[in-house]
């Protein structure tokens, strides 16, 4: 699993509502993640470990 995805998923749960992220800001970190390509390596060096797997 790529760090990214570990650390929004942990402050989606956040025990804070208030400090959880908006479905907005998701929307806007998916898309950054996408269409971007920010931390295309991250994911690129996760699909590797989990195809050894």
């Amino acid at each position: 699993t790529p760090e990214c995805y570990a650390e929004l998923m942990k402050s989606c749960w956040d025990p804070d509502p208030k400090k959880r992220p908006s479905i907005k800001d998701i929307r806007l970190t998916f898309g950054r993640w996408i269409y971007r390509k920010i931390n295309e390596e991250e994911f690129s060096q996760a699909e590797t470990k989990r195809a050894k797997l």
